[in-house]
């Protein structure tokens, strides 16, 4: 299906010659993140004025301009009694969609032989964005191809103090590079809030449906408790100067893994059993519900299994936990389409 009508010449209002960023831009980026960001006390400002600091590089200001204009068209069809405006629509979303690509051939090009910092940490930036658009549109097995991307290249770049195999201090890298690990915390973290636990244990007489409820709802609070204290942890571990701070922090690492390891033992298997009842549809809330809990409790598990690492083989012991990841996004993807609701 092609547009009616031809896209405007800039959709964006963040433009490469600015010097100056108002307040206005970083709040109009920051919304822009998350699909539903009014409803969560999540603050992305910081992400917001990294990206405007550096919107004259050219990969960044195109992946910024196809966020927005997908994010405005995202809102306007939100809106239920918004008018009818199907031409204007598509231009926005071609216009979107030609400035990804856009983005992501230059940023192919920069990264493809002697990468330098500037480039790398514009491949983070871009990553950000491109992450909030594919989960936006429901698309995250592409959201988290990205994201494992990025997390090689924080990896390999040594974006946050390392111990090497002697159990010395290395420092980060002199060019400080976005933490695209906390920004895809906090953005799947603040997907399904919920107020408080609830109780999840199941009587003769409970109503199965409001158990599953329950036990979901139960799994996402310790699960937010949880990707609180990773990024506590993930803002330490930037900040590592002495090897009494990296006994610190080993401490800490073993503790959240022994954490993690504790809510797969008693959440998983039941979260994968409602991801495959045969009476419920494949895209119902409490399905995709329990898919996307496990997805972030994936996310959690390689970011912290990878903190402090330094090797290349570090890398290839999380393969597992990358292919992990990459199941469970294809399966989300296939449910939230199949849902044609927003739950994020």
């Amino acid at each position: 299906m092609t547009a009616q009508s031809s896209p405007p010449t800039s959709l964006s209002i963040y433009q490469p010659g600015a010097s100056i960023v108002s307040v206005d831009e970083i709040n109009s980026l920051a919304h822009n993140f998350h699909a539903k960001y009014n409803r969560h006390n999540i603050d992305y400002h910081a992400e917001a004025r990294a990206i405007l600091a550096k919107v004259s590089d050219p990969a960044i200001r195109h992946a910024l301009i196809s966020l927005q204009s997908l994010h405005r068209e995202f809102d306007r069809r939100q809106q239920r009694h918004s008018v009818c405006d199907e031409n204007g629509g598509l231009a926005r979303v071609h216009h979107g969609l030609d400035a990804y690509n856009t983005s992501v051939t230059n940023l192919a090009s920069r990264l493809g032989t002697s990468p330098t910092p500037e480039s790398v940490c514009a491949a983070l930036l871009c990553c950000q964005m491109f992450i909030s658009i594919e989960t936006m549109l429901g698309n995250y097995a592409a959201g988290m191809r990205h994201f494992i991307y990025g997390l090689r290249i924080m990896h390999q770049y040594r974006a946050r103090p390392t111990v090497n195999l002697d159990g010395q201090l290395e420092p980060c890298n002199n060019v400080p590079l976005p933490a695209l690990d906390c920004f895809l915390i906090k953005l799947f973290a603040s997907g399904r809030p919920v107020s408080k636990p609830m109780p999840i244990q199941r009587t003769s007489d409970a109503n199965p449906g409001l158990f599953d409820v329950s036990l979901q709802e139960q799994s996402r609070a310790e699960l937010a408790a949880l990707s609180s204290q990773v990024l506590q942890f993930l803002d330490q571990v930037s900040h590592m100067q002495t090897s009494r701070q990296v006994n610190d922090m080993e401490v800490s690492k073993a503790q959240i893994l022994a954490r993690l390891e504790s809510w797969d033992w008693m959440y998983t298997q039941s979260l994968k059993t409602l991801m495959v009842v045969d009476n419920m549809p494949v895209g119902s809330k409490l399905k995709f519900g329990s898919i996307f809990t496990l997805l972030l409790h994936g996310v959690l598990k390689v970011v912290v299994s990878l903190a402090m690492s330094s090797s290349p083989a570090d890398l290839d012991r999380v393969d597992t936990e990358f292919q992990n990841l990459t199941n469970i996004s294809n399966v989300a993807t296939e449910a939230r389409r199949a849902a044609a609701v927003r739950v994020i």
